[in-house]
């Protein structure tokens, strides 16, 4: 079996491709955040995205007045179980909405200030006020060695993508740390289901 020691951590560049896994390092980064439960597309979920994406785009206009461009990021999600289980593959989600566990993410630019992001978060609150806006949030994330594929295809079967990436985890000599991290390229307000694109990440740390 390969072990840990052999396992080499890639420069994160460009996107995994579908049926690969991939061991990279993701760098340290901020991200506005907002925590909450219950299951996707739910009043909690609509109302954190009602809350992100002003903040996101109030700090690049704010970044583009002072001239430096930089894109809006791609929203991202942390699964975990409100029980603590596992979440080692689509089927071990609860049926019941309220055992879901997320925090739904937008990077900031790495060239953004403190005083910039901040700014951008109050902008966004007085625009939406709320209980969304009263828990955004800027989240700092260390450096974090992970492993990831591609899915392609809608969200509802990701479980085979899934069952790949921590059938990869084990047999590298790595264990999950942390919760299920997915990247969503593609906009499923728009695209076919059969044509989105879901990047499958999830941290990783020496088994035993």
């Amino acid at each position: 079996m390969t072990t840990a020691t052999a396992i080499r951590f890639e420069t994160l560049v460009g996107f995994p491709k579908a049926g690969v896994v991939r061991f990279v390092e993701v760098p340290a980064r901020r991200c506005f955040a907002v925590d909450g439960e219950g299951a996707p597309g739910g009043p909690a979920f609509q109302a954190a995205f009602a809350v992100l994406y002003p903040a996101a785009y109030a700090l690049h206009f704010a970044m583009r007045r002072a001239g430096r461009d930089a894109k809006v990021g791609t929203l991202e999600g942390l699964w975990s179980r409100r029980d603590g289980r596992p979440f080692t593959a689509i089927p071990d989600i609860p049926a019941d909405p309220d055992d879901w566990r997320w925090t739904l993410l937008i990077p900031t630019p790495d060239e953004a200030t403190e005083a910039e992001i901040d700014a951008a978060m109050a902008a966004a609150r007085a625009k939406v006020p709320g209980a969304a806006a009263g828990l955004l949030r800027c989240a700092r994330f260390d450096a974090e060695p992970s492993a990831e594929t591609l899915h392609v295809g809608p969200y509802s079967a990701e479980a085979p993508t899934v069952a790949l990436l921590h059938r990869a985890i084990e047999v590298a000599g790595y264990r999950d740390s942390g919760p299920h991290h997915e990247i969503y390229t593609g906009n499923p307000r728009v695209a076919k289901p059969e044509k989105l694109r879901t990047i499958i990440r999830q941290r990783v740390t020496p088994a035993g």
